[in-house]
């Protein structure tokens, strides 16, 4: 199970997260999905608009500098890795249509 990120308006892929990766940045999308209600998740599709994919990046911001979550902090190439393909969306004005398997 891997979630493929695509652009939305052309489904042109982007990057992937393999099963391991989506593990080590479920923290995140935990905390993204009690933010915002949008769920990031191997079993189903999500769309991210600029607000959102904006959201996530400041969220990621946020859990890095909080000393009381060891576990995203063992995974720091992992999100920043997935921080900078957020970046580069956002830079560009993709908004992202997610597929799971």
């Amino acid at each position: 199970m891997a979630l493929d990120f695509h652009r939305l308006e052309d489904k042109k892929y982007l990057f992937s997260l393999s099963d391991k990766q989506y593990i080590g940045l479920l923290e995140i999308f935990q905390a993204f999905k009690t933010q915002t209600g949008i769920a990031i998740d191997p079993h189903r599709d999500a769309r991210l608009t600029l607000e959102n994919v904006r959201s996530l990046i400041l969220l990621i911001d946020d859990i890095l500098i909080d000393p009381k979550i060891n576990d995203v902090r063992n995974n720091l190439t992992l999100i920043s890795e997935f921080k900078e393909h957020l970046r580069s969306c956002l830079a560009k004005n993709h908004e992202i249509q997610i597929y799971g398997d």
